[in-house]
């Protein structure tokens, strides 16, 4: 079992990346990739012998959505560590 002092620990961490998250997700943040050459229409350049880049999806097809999976899987850790707290608690109470 994870102490109270971890768990509010990973509850702030779960804030950032919540945050984090949002405002990658906001219609005015693009996420884009570098390319060495531009193979297609969708590429950008900037014509001053940059690399060209590639607007990338943020919500599938990126590592980017690994992301919003770990903080469902902390936030399952936390919901079960607290059931699992408060269980030990009723069975304390309880004899």
């Amino acid at each position: 079992m994870i102490g109270r002092k971890e768990i509010q620990k990973i509850e702030d961490a779960v804030n950032q990346l919540e945050r984090a998250f949002s405002y990658l997700n906001r219609e005015s943040v693009l996420l884009c990739r570098q390319d060495s050459v531009a193979t297609t229409t969708e590429h950008y350049t900037n014509g001053h012998g940059r690399p060209p880049i590639l607007p990338v999806n943020k919500l599938y097809g990126s590592d980017i959505t690994g992301l919003n999976n770990g903080i469902v899987l902390l936030k399952s850790l936390i919901r079960d560590e607290r059931l699992a707290a408060a269980e030990k608690q009723s069975k304390r109470k309880n004899g």
